[in-house]
This record gives structure tokens, C-alpha cells and sequence, in this order.
């Protein structure tokens, strides 16, 4: 795969989660399936860029170092637990912001934002 077909199903894959959740989101659905399927993409879209982009270093992301890049990713919003579509709202609109042009920041906001769902879907499934 090139870089084009690379991001494209990137691309793809962060839309399609991006429709899960507003699926979820709907008309008071909240549907667990919904957030696994986000989830699920947003897991496939860090595996297709984990294998593109194994052994690849730029120079521009030569200069992050880990702890700028936990500091990067790392958004702490202080909430209720019971608010979820707050969440959902966030991680719809984090994912429509995603940077491509630094791919190992853009590797750290996915696994963020995966590990978010993450804590969601176990949160809906033990209710």
C-alpha cells in the first residue's frame, strides 16, 4: 500500500466510526453494538497504520518526545461518569480533528481515543 491508499483507508475507517457514534448518539439509541463497531474501526485504523508505517521516522516526528506526545494526547475533561454522550460528543469531534501529516502523533490520538471507547463499551456492558 502506498501512503494515498494508507490514508484513505484511514480515512474511511475513522468516518465509519465517526458514524457509529453518531449512531449511538441518535434518537437516545445507545446501542452498545454501535460503540463496539466505532471501536473496533478506530482498533483496525491503528493496526493498517502500525503495519504501513512500522519502521518509518521523519524528521518532524523525530522531534516529539514520548512525554510531549503523552501531554499531546492526553485531554482530561472533568465529568460525571453517567455523562456519556458528553464523551461520545468529544470523541466524535476528536476524531474529525485528526492530524495525518505526523503519523506517530496521529498512532498516540487513536490509541487515545480507542482507550476511551474501551472504558465505554465495558461501562455499557456491565450495566
Amino acid at each position: 500500500m502506498n501512503d494515498f491508499d494508507v490514508d484513505g483507508k484511514i480515512h474511511s475507517l475513522i468516518n465509519h466510526a465517526i458514524t457509529n457514534l453518531n449512531n449511538y448518539d441518535s434518537d437516545d439509541n445507545n446501542d452498545s453494538l454501535s460503540l463496539w463497531r466505532a471501536y473496533t474501526d478506530i482498533e483496525y485504523a491503528i493496526l493498517v497504520l502500525k503495519l504501513s508505517y512500522n519502521n518509518v521516522e521523519t524528521k518532524r516526528q523525530a522531534r516529539y518526545k514520548k512525554s510531549k506526545i503523552k501531554n499531546l494526547t492526553e485531554r482530561k475533561i472533568p465529568m460525571k461518569p453517567e455523562d456519556d454522550n458528553h464523551e461520545i460528543k468529544r470523541l466524535k469531534s476528536f476524531l474529525r480533528h485528526l492530524d495525518f501529516r505526523d503519523k506517530k502523533l496521529l498512532l498516540n490520538e487513536l490509541r487515545s481515543n480507542r482507550d476511551v471507547l474501551k472504558k465505554l463499551v465495558a461501562k455499557r456492558k456491565s450495566q
